[in-house]
């Protein structure tokens, strides 16, 4: 909800309508739908759905002293704090098992206290004694489940017990029986296709890779790299990165088709073009040009992960940790090349919404959204660089 003075009415003015689930001030209205049902399975039998659950917020504006421009900073601009809550409770009938509304400052105390109640009514049903429904008990000489009559001389208890130890031991023992044969089956089939038994197996995937290994033939490389080892054993990966080269001769594309013709998608390229091509379309593994067949003008890279370029009437732009309404409404390619020349450094502000310390809160910072100056790396001059402690380093 707007925070503005102009458009939106203190708590206590606001309107909320609890029958259409709308959330009013004098010109805003919104009607929320209601978001899809969680279920909450109790007890055997039972199972209620949340469908519905809504909290309604506020914002209050922190009045702060805005910091200097100059420096990066980060403050508090307004405070989002629940009001109201809502939330409905029905039956695997649909029927209205719990619902309550309400609406005040201590709104999240309150539900808190809502759902300790849900969870004691809760444990209350599924510990309840259901009595026996006399009525269904028609005659003394019939069982009022199978409606059988009971034989002479038979002890009902005894003799036409539905839930004994009996009864549940030779289902149980059904199942074991069917289990091992389906087990047996499947050892079978195994030693007939992969000649491979699974009982010498702890789990179905080490069985599964044995198999293809098998069937396959293939000779498993040896890994002498100790990325190749991480990346199996603790899950280390790279990712995939963008190179931007320059290349010398009179055609490149062409010397990219003839020789890296098999690692190349020519997908995304103009129907028109020479080299189109769908054969390796949304293949893995596979490299794509970014511009599309169309050649780059120009190319300014600040640092990692904040460069631009131009390539016929578009702009790519990067810069990491601005947002991207910034980067694409403020920041232009002439402002990197002028940021490139001076050694000089722009900030912008920028507004978003955290979560710290279960608070939600609107912040607005003043972050360095273009640098040329990289710390990480020894900087030979304003292009080459080397890691630092490397020999070649004069000091």
């Amino acid at each position: 909800m707007s925070s503005n003075k102009k458009k939106s009415k203190p708590w206590n003015e606001t309107i909320i309508r609890e029958k259409y689930d709308v959330f009013i001030t004098n010109d805003h209205e919104r009607t929320e739908e209601l978001i899809p049902p969680l279920s909450v399975y109790i007890g055997a039998g039972f199972a209620a759905e949340i469908k519905h659950f809504h909290i309604e917020s506020i914002t209050e504006k922190v009045f702060s002293t805005e910091p200097s421009s100059d420096k990066s900073f980060s403050f508090k601009t307004e405070i989002h704090k629940p009001v109201a809550y809502s939330i409905l409770l029905i039956d695997d009938n649909k029927n209205v098992v719990f619902h309550k509304f309400y609406c005040g400052l201590d709104a999240i105390s309150n539900l808190i206290l809502c759902l300790q109640n849900i969870s004691k009514a809760v444990l209350k049903y599924m510990k309840r004694n259901i009595p026996m429904d006399k009525d269904g008990i028609v005659s003394e000489d019939k069982c009022h489940l199978c409606k059988q009559e009971f034989p002479r001389g038979c002890i009902s208890v005894t003799n036409h017990d539905h839930f004994s130890g009996k009864v549940l031991g030779k289902a149980c023992q059904g199942y074991v029986v069917l289990l091992a044969e389906v087990f047996e089956n499947f050892r079978t089939l195994s030693m007939n296709y992969f000649e491979l038994d699974p009982v010498h197996f702890y789990t179905t995937p080490s069985l599964t890779w044995s198999a293809g290994i098998k069937t396959t033939k293939v000779t498993l490389e040896l890994l002498t790299d100790i990325d190749m080892y991480l990346m199996l054993e603790s899950g280390i990966r790279g990712d995939t990165d963008s190179l931007c080269l320059e290349v010398w001769t009179e055609d490149v594309y062409y010397d990219l088709a003839k020789k890296f013709e098999n690692v190349l998608d020519f997908s995304n390229y103009d129907v028109s073009h020479k080299y189109y091509s769908e054969k390796y379309k949304a293949l893995l593994g596979y490299l794509k040009d970014e511009t599309k067949g169309v050649p780059i003008q120009e190319f300014c890279a600040l640092r990692p992960k904040m460069y631009s370029y131009v390539f016929g009437n578009e702009n790519k732009k990067t810069a990491k940790g601005t947002k991207k309404t910034v980067v694409q409404n403020v920041l232009k390619h002439q402002l990197y090349l002028d940021i490139l020349e001076r050694d000089e450094l722009m900030k912008n502000k920028q507004t978003s919404i955290i979560s710290k310390n279960h608070i939600v809160s609107t912040i607005k910072q003043n972050k360095t959204s273009l640098c040329s100056f990289y710390d990480k790396m020894y900087m030979c001059n304003k292009v080459q660089c080397l890691a630092y402690g490397n020999v070649s380093i004069k000091t």
